[in-house]
């Protein structure tokens, strides 16, 4: 039985990829749950923060093309660029 640890797989950078699709919807999640607090502990109403309930939509995309930007930019930075993927 070895105990040698093969480093050639593994990665010296010590991050490890994240999921865009699993930020983006645990950021609409957390707006969501947020809006909800508010009409539930406060007494305004949802109807006068009919507003704001697209606002977790827009803050989810947006962070995901911030987070896609940034991960292509590593990509051609790094030379682990493919335009087919």
């Amino acid at each position: 039985m070895s105990t040698d640890i093969d480093t050639s797989t593994t990665t010296s950078s010590g991050r490890h990829p994240v999921s865009i699709g699993h930020l983006v919807m645990g950021l609409v999640f957390a707006c969501f749950l947020v809006l909800w607090a508010v009409v539930q502990f406060t007494d305004i109403s949802s109807h006068d923060l009919r507003f704001l309930w697209p606002v977790p939509w827009i803050a989810g995309g947006a962070v995901g093309m911030v987070a896609l930007a940034v991960r292509d930019r590593r990509r051609l930075r790094d030379g682990r660029w493919d335009p087919r993927a």
